[in-house]
């Protein structure tokens, strides 16, 4: 019985340190260069330091969320934003939607790569540690 309780207790801190994990070269502040095969002309941030969370800023708004799954697989969501208004709110919207629809995420030579369940890649460069 007690042989049990300890394997289960196993299996269950293993599954609670893999929820939210993220790929220790991928921790930092990314900033966001294209969405699709278009650039992304405004200023876009996301931070992955705190693992299970990231967190960043839209053009307009600052947002936080959830990261959930095991590395490479991973959703994103929901995500909470500020409110405040700017002339590049509509492109503030596509990078929030393109964010919570992100399946997988990988580190190609030193970009992040967030993709979409079809296939939609969002690419992201490294911002120096300030």
């Amino acid at each position: 019985m007690r042989a049990t309780l300890f394997a289960l207790l196993g299996l269950a801190s293993s599954a609670v340190a893999q929820d939210g994990m993220t790929d220790v070269s991928a921790k930092g502040r990314w900033v966001l260069q294209s969405i699709g095969d278009a650039p992304f002309t405004a200023s876009a941030e996301l931070d992955l330091s705190e693992p299970g969370r990231l967190s960043g800023r839209g053009p307009c708004n600052g947002f936080s969320g959830r990261l959930d799954g095991v590395w490479p697989e991973i959703s994103v969501g929901p995500l909470r934003a500020t409110r405040r208004a700017c002339p590049e709110l509509a492109q503030e919207h596509v990078y929030f939607m393109a964010l919570q629809a992100v399946r997988l995420a990988e580190l190609r030579e030193g970009t992040l790569v967030l993709t979409d369940a079809a296939g939609r890649e969002m690419v992201f460069t490294a911002l120096p540690a300030p």
